[in-house]
């Protein structure tokens, strides 16, 4: 590659720094090469980067997913979607909960989001508070429904998933299979940071009953890997359903004919969370 007059020996260095050596996208895109038919990746780079050519029409409620930053280098991501778009990604600096819930209050306004979704992991946890508390004197927000999401917890189904990080990545990867998650607005850099996040997360199948178990966020900076807060941002986007731990209280749920946002004009619920079953995607304990 650093032959090559259209690709810079300094390009390939910051690919490996931000991707590391034996990362699909690595290989791929600064080598060249094609990665091994054994793989232990949980979704395929070619399942990602098709998602960036397959453009559909959005349509129905609008929904953020936030993954708020945890570490010192460890980024916020937002991603916004309607129906199978995501129509807005990006990112921020680890930044204090208070200025975080008001980047999240920002993002529903300005979008007419109908839904936020946010981990509630650690830092998190202070944002959906923050959030919460500010919902309850502004008029607009109080028509968001606000749900927060622990990835630590037992997923809706353990006998299919050991807990909610598995749930959520196997929905989008599910989305991907079938085609129905469309990145064709996300371009540049951040297009192919999550294209590059959702395929460079490995697993392992957990005994006795062979479930896959996704990476562990310190496994992977071990590997010299960033957190992949894209991608866990982009599943919160498309996250339903209460789990068994009932992560989201309120007994309101959304039909499939309000996500599709035939509401009558109505405005969502002001409970803390809902189930979606219809919206969700699926296909068929320790690291």
């Amino acid at each position: 590659p650093g032959d090559s007059p259209q690709v810079s020996m300094a390009w390939v260095v910051d690919m490996r720094r931000k991707y590391g050596e034996a990362s699909p996208v690595y290989l791929v895109r600064a080598l060249g090469d094609f990665p091994s038919s054994e793989t232990d990746t949980y979704i395929g780079l070619d399942l990602a980067e098709a998602a960036l050519t397959n453009h559909q029409e959005p349509s129905g409620v609008v929904v953020v997913g936030i993954d708020p930053a945890e570490y010192g280098d460890d980024l916020t991501a937002f991603v916004v979607r309607q129906g199978d778009c995501v129509l807005e990604a990006w990112t921020t600096a680890r930044a204090a909960p208070m200025e975080t819930a008001g980047e999240a209050i920002r993002a529903a306004k300005d979008r007419r989001a109908t839904r936020l979704v946010i981990d509630r992991t650690g830092i998190g946890s202070g944002i959906w508070d923050r959030i919460l508390e500010a919902r309850d004197h502004d008029e607009w927000m109080r028509g968001v429904s606000v749900q927060g999401v622990h990835f630590g917890e037992r997923s809706s189904d353990p006998e299919r998933w050991p807990s909610v990080v598995e749930e959520l990545w196997d929905g989008v990867r599910a989305r991907l299979r079938n085609g129905r998650l469309d990145l064709s607005r996300i371009k540049g850099e951040i297009g192919e940071d999550l294209a590059a996040q959702l395929s460079c997360r490995k697993y392992r199948l957990t005994a006795p009953k062979g479930l896959e178990r996704l990476e562990p966020k310190d496994e992977m900076r071990r590997r010299g890997l960033r957190s992949p807060d894209l991608a866990d941002a982009l599943g919160l986007a498309f996250m339903g359903g209460a789990s068994a731990q009932g992560w989201w209280t309120g007994a309101e749920r959304i039909t499939a004919k309000e996500e599709r946002g035939d509401t009558g004009g109505e405005r969502m619920g002001q409970d803390r969370g809902v189930g979606l079953e219809e919206d969700r995607v699926t296909s068929s304990q320790e690291w």
